[in-house]
């Protein structure tokens, strides 16, 4: 992303995806399915951070949270459509679908559209920068000052054509690894909340639940609900804020696997003949309000809080803290399922989802600021401007 910019590394990443799903759509043998999805992992990590970055960067503040949702609800309507045709036809089928509905209209897309203006100004390319936001702002607006404004504030953090051992030696500077430190710490609590065992072992948790619904239909219902909380996340964040977003969704995720882990509690001593229902309206609280908040918001923070100087480095942290702790949820919850209760898994990822409301009243809030005011907050005391950006308790 910083050698290619954000446009073009969209670009070149549809390539593996389609060849990613071919392997798999075609495979004769289970280590053709092993290279697929090997292809898929590492297209995933270069592919994952891209999208809210280059959505942060050409939106303007005042719609910036919507644009950041955007992504985050792209990826609940692929999961949505995965599950949808997954019920109803061959999974060589479903390989070749995913190998083109993604790459098609990504690479099309990004052949429309123009680079970052963000990337284009730290590449002294100052000219395709204004051609760049004329294409996103409205006729009336001064392109060439917002320019101006974005090579000032990279020109006063470090910000220009720098090495990637260089953007390291910056992390030394609190302005650069605390909002790094943020977007981790969010990440953190979005995946230990359970999202990753809810994405991937649906089927399995209605199936332990034993009650008279179709695992295959509730998961479809699952998957509808998550892409249209992921809408409603979208028109909320620029509304009310990330800050308040962040807390309802850790609260009301609390509450979805808490409810679920009464089901199980219940279940062992025979008392769900009547409340079969509870499983899936767990499921569906759950994921209505993980992804009211702990889906989109990380994602859209990594595009906002990690400074232009560190933002290559900071985004690679950032997706493999999300790759990791998806991981590390998705290989311990069969483990867990069979040394302990499953009533108590549950409980425990209700008690981390908790969490986000601590992460929620420190993090700061960058409802309506420019990518620039927000560098500004975390910088050193004696060279913010006299207005500070928020008034936040961010130690």
């Amino acid at each position: 992303m910083d050698a290619l910019g954000p446009r073009m590394t969209l670009m070149v990443t549809a390539v593996p995806c389609l060849l990613s799903w071919s392997f798999i759509a075609f495979a004769n043998s289970v280590a053709l399915i092993y290279v697929g999805r090997l292809i898929t992992g590492v297209f995933l990590g270069i592919f994952s951070p891209v999208p809210q970055v280059y959505a942060t960067e050409i939106a303007e503040p005042s719609i910036r949270g919507m644009m950041g949702a955007f992504p985050e609800a792209a990826v609940a309507l692929g999961s949505l459509l995965c599950y949808a045709f997954g019920s109803v036809v061959d999974w060589r089928w479903l390989a070749g679908i995913s190998a083109l509905v993604p790459s098609l209209p990504l690479f099309v897309s990004m052949v429309i559209l123009p680079e970052s203006p963000q990337w284009l100004t730290k590449k002294a390319k100052l000219n395709e920068a204004e051609k760049s936001l004329r294409f996103f702002r409205k006729k009336s607006h001064n392109v060439k000052a917002e320019v101006d404004i974005i090579y000032e504030n990279i020109t006063a953090t470090d910000g220009a054509e720098i090495s990637i051992w260089e953007q390291c030696k910056l992390f030394r500077k609190p302005q650069n690894w605390k909002p790094v430190l943020i977007v981790f710490l969010v990440f953190m609590c979005g995946q230990f909340s359970g999202f990753a065992v809810v994405t991937a072992y649906t089927v399995d948790i209605f199936n332990e639940a034993n009650t008279n619904i179709d695992s295959n239909t509730a998961t479809v219902i699952v998957g509808l609900v998550r892409f249209i909380s992921t809408l409603v996340s979208a028109v909320l964040l620029d509304r009310l804020g990330r800050k308040p977003l962040l807390i309802v969704s850790s609260v009301g995720s609390c509450v979805g696997m808490v409810s679920i882990g009464v089901f199980f509690y219940l279940k062992q001593d025979g008392f769900t003949n009547s409340i079969g229902w509870l499983p899936l309206a767990s499921l569906l609280i759950y994921v209505f309000f993980n992804e009211l908040g702990y889906g989109p918001i990380p994602w859209l923070l990594s595009g906002e809080l990690i400074p232009l100087a560190v933002r290559t480095i900071g985004n690679g942290v950032a997706v493999t803290a999300y790759s990791l702790f998806a991981f590390v949820i998705g290989l311990t919850f069969p483990l867990l399922m069979e040394n302990i209760s499953t009533y108590i898994v549950f409980w425990l990822y209700g008690l981390f989802s908790l969490s986000g409301v601590a992460l929620g009243i420190f993090l700061p809030e960058t409802r309506g600021r420019t990518l620039e005011e927000i560098e500004k907050f975390f910088a050193p005391k004696t060279s913010r401007s006299e207005a500070p950006l928020i008034k936040d308790n961010i130690p």
